[in-house]
């Protein structure tokens, strides 16, 4: 809602809806962050990890809010050298050390790596101080607008949650009617072809999607119909050639794992690759009706996955 809002509204209310978002942000954290503290971490984390698990959600809901805004800001470029130290770099810096000290490789050295990574792209992302107080900068808080964000978001918001479920009770079910060693093997391949759909977000969705909504701003249906084509258009290529290339690398690199069952149970990776390019080819179309402001189409379409 927020990143649409943005887009659409006049550039000089942007820092108000942006200071009226932070502002929501603090009283949501006012309660989630004692709740995760005192009764969700306990339950499966050491207590000495808890301030760095904390600081590492805060840290990834930052850069994620920010690189939003650098996408809807026409930075395509900028929001994806974020995604790629939040996500990959800090990840790579660990390999040699878990490498030659496998033994060093816990979650007490992992997480302070990641929240450096983390931090490295919101330093990347966040514009330069001497902008923040200028006199065109108005940080006054909008309630108003804030109310009307969650009447339009909570509903989206719990609709998306659908499919994130899916995709964790797919392994609790696979779990159930195979094996734990399987479920290994389910995982890998999954993420893989979930890594798919992450590469055409960032390499072909996060480039159109603001264009389509300037469309609807300007209320040329010839211009949206003609993005939408351009965007389809990279979207079955990039589809394709990563399907190609991961398909085709995907026995090399198993083979470098010393382990049969990856190999044994390769077939496993074309149908999860399969069962990716429908939801992929969906997101398509969900940030079309999100463009359009057809949020009720898209609320729907979510909550039947």
């Amino acid at each position: 809602f927020s990143n649409r809002d943005i887009v659409l509204g006049k550039r000089s209310l942007q820092s108000v809806k942006i200071a009226s978002q932070l502002t929501l942000f603090a009283i949501i954290y006012t309660f989630v962050a004692p709740l995760l503290v005192f009764y969700i971490l306990p339950l499966y984390f050491n207590p000495n990890l808890h301030l760095g698990i904390v600081i590492l959600v805060i840290a990834e809901h930052a850069s994620s809010e920010i690189a939003r805004y650098r996408v809807v800001a026409n930075e395509q470029t900028r929001a994806t050298i974020m995604l790629f130290c939040r996500q990959a770099a800090w990840a790579i810096c660990l390999i040699p050390l878990i490498v030659l000290e496998p033994e060093r490789a816990t979650l007490y050295n992992i997480i302070p790596v990641w929240i450096l990574g983390v931090l490295f792209s919101i330093a990347i992302g966040l514009p330069k101080p001497s902008s923040w107080f200028n006199g065109s900068v108005n940080w006054k808080v909008d309630f108003r607008w804030i109310g009307i964000g969650i009447k339009v978001a909570l509903p989206l918001f719990l609709s998306s949650l659908t499919i994130r479920t899916l995709f964790t009770a797919d392994r609790y079910l696979f779990e159930y009617l195979n094996s734990i060693e399987l479920l290994a093997v389910y995982t890998l391949y999954m993420n893989i072809a979930a890594a798919i759909l992450s590469f055409v977000e960032s390499g072909v969705f996060n480039f159109y999607y603001p264009r389509l909504i300037r469309t609807k701003l300007d209320k040329s249906r010839c211009e949206m119909n003609k993005v939408f084509k351009e965007m389809r258009n990279q979207t079955i290529l990039w589809l394709a050639g990563l399907t190609v290339v991961t398909t085709c690398l995907g026995p090399v690199v198993l083979a470098q794992l010393g382990t049969g069952i990856y190999s044994e149970h390769y077939s496993l990776f074309y149908v999860l690759v399969l069962s990716i390019t429908p939801l992929t080819l969906g997101h398509m179309f969900q940030y079309v009706l999100y463009s359009a402001h057809k949020d009720r189409a898209t609320l729907l379409a979510n909550s039947m996955g």
